[in-house]
């Protein structure tokens, strides 16, 4: 778990950096009543550059803190790709989330083998990190 927090880390700062240079990060905090039944991505009350700073990278930097698992699947490229659908700009930041989602998967695809091996310590691991990444993103 550690090298997958190091990756965490990694995509977290990478996120930070891609939107701070599109200019897209906000250096004042949000009134945390708009982060309440905001719906998924946010969309009921955020816009697609603030659901990333508010919502996601405080997860991820929870992950890395040791206080939140990942979640079981993730499409954030893919959302990002429909909110930022003619912004050349942004290609950088959907390549970020496709890292991401490309590590969560990797996770899964991990539970897959090992539940085909047999290896009982690692699927009860696997599970355990899947159950806490689901109370930590609720």
């Amino acid at each position: 778990m550690a090298s997958d927090r190091m990756r965490v880390e990694a995509i977290a700062d990478r996120l930070v950096a891609e939107l701070r240079r599109l200019g897209s990060w906000a250096s004042s905090p949000i009134e945390p009543e708009r982060l309440v039944d905001a719906g998924p991505f946010g969309m009921a009350k955020l816009a697609p550059t603030e659901w990333p700073q508010f919502v996601l990278v405080p997860r991820l930097r929870e992950v890395t803190a040791g206080q939140g698992a990942l979640p079981r699947d993730s499409d954030t490229a893919a959302w990002a790709t429909r909110q930022f659908d003619g912004v050349p700009e942004a290609d950088d930041v959907i390549a970020v989330l496709r890292d991401l989602d490309a590590l969560v998967a990797g996770r899964s695809q991990a539970l897959v083998e090992a539940v085909a091996s047999g290896d009982r310590a690692a699927v009860d691991e696997l599970l355990m990190r899947s159950r806490a990444g689901r109370r930590a993103i609720r």
